[in-house]
């Protein structure tokens, strides 16, 4: 008798749901920072930022953009709402992360992580563990986008 296996079926990820992944995560980001965890806390300000752009997103439409294009799923709701006086904080903490960002990080080992930062030439001028540096770059950046964007959530 053959055995029947049971498909899992991913349900679609509403707006809240990737909402609450945004908080979830940036709170994560100063706990992997404070132990340590410096090449993970960039990884997950990424997701955190990912996840409050797809929230705005998901609130307009279902299409989903399998992309991890900072820049480009900024355009899917999030960057409209904003009002002009809040684009340069805003600009300013998503060109501070996407540098130092890419999904691939999640197959990076912390000494890839180094030579991506040094490629990048963001090891320059940094006294001391240069990675660490990134990463307090990368959490702040990540928690202001998230920040604004659960401000502007209600108004919607």
């Amino acid at each position: 008798m053959a055995k029947k296996t049971a498909r899992l079926r991913s349900l679609p990820i509403v707006a809240e749901q990737y909402k609450q992944a945004a908080q979830d995560r940036s709170a994560e980001i100063g706990r992997l920072y404070q132990i340590g965890l410096y090449g993970l806390a960039i990884y997950v300000a990424g997701v955190a930022v990912e996840c409050i752009f797809r929230a705005y997103r998901a609130k307009k439409s279902s299409e989903m953009d399998a992309r991890h294009d900072l820049h480009q799923l900024s355009r899917g709701g999030f960057r409209e709402v904003l009002p002009p006086h809040q684009l340069p904080e805003f600009g300013t903490a998503l060109t501070a992360l996407a540098v130092r960002w890419t999904n691939s990080h999640r197959y990076r080992s912390d000494n890839d992580l180094r030579l991506f930062l040094k490629r990048a030439e963001l090891d320059r001028t940094i006294r001391g563990d240069f990675l660490k540096e990134n990463a307090r770059v990368a959490a702040v950046a990540a928690n202001t986008i998230v920040k604004i964007g659960l401000s502007k959530w209600t108004e919607l």
